[in-house]
């Protein structure tokens, strides 16, 4: 069963459901406040914003938590402290640790990454660990984020030769510069 919401849901506190979930709009804390978001089954929604995220499969333009713990997810946009997760696919991944089977995105960029198969065009992490007999298919790794402003990579090209249309949604995006994770909010 499928809860269905029109417009957005606003949580004023940390909320759990027994059933799917589908917001035709966004999925939001109160105030700008941000909190759990439990749910048994599935989340669809446009935008996600909450603290720590546990659901079987979720779908949104942009997912931003501090924890996501999904079988599946596909957004096209993930900001999150941690993620876990059977399968994701996404265009872009901002993250300190991703543990997942398998993980298709554009730029990957993350402090840990363990998976078995990995298909990206920019990886930029601390470490990054596969399984025996797992796969990595990427354009360019940057294994030494430490390293990344000293190296000889221009940034500008890496933008320019990185404009192209994304196979998914038709838009043309841009290669993302380094990402400063320490904007990321930390349970404590």
């Amino acid at each position: 069963m499928t809860k269905i919401i029109e417009g957005d849901l606003i949580l004023d506190k940390d909320k759990a459901f027994d059933e799917s979930l589908e917001v035709h709009g966004s999925i939001l804390g109160k105030n700008g406040n941000i909190y759990n978001l439990t749910v048994n089954g599935n989340i669809k929604a446009r935008d996600i914003s909450a603290w720590d995220i546990h659901a079987w499969n979720i779908t949104a333009r942009n997912l931003d938590a501090g924890n996501i713990t999904a079988q599946d997810i596909a957004a096209w946009d993930i900001t999150a402290g941690n993620i876990i997760a059977m399968d994701i696919a996404t265009g872009n991944i901002d993250a300190f640790d991703i543990t997942a089977k398998n993980i298709t995105a554009r730029n990957l960029d993350a402090v840990n990454i363990t998976a078995r198969n990995i298909n990206a065009d920019f990886i930029l992490c601390e470490k990054l660990e596969q399984e025996p007999g797992s796969t990595l298919k990427a354009k360019k790794v940057i294994n030494n984020r430490s390293s990344y402003k000293r190296s000889a990579i221009d940034n500008s090209q890496f933008i320019k030769q990185k404009q192209e249309k994304c196979d998914a949604c038709g838009q043309v995006r841009r290669g993302k510069e380094e990402t400063d994770i320490s904007r990321l909010k930390v349970k404590q």
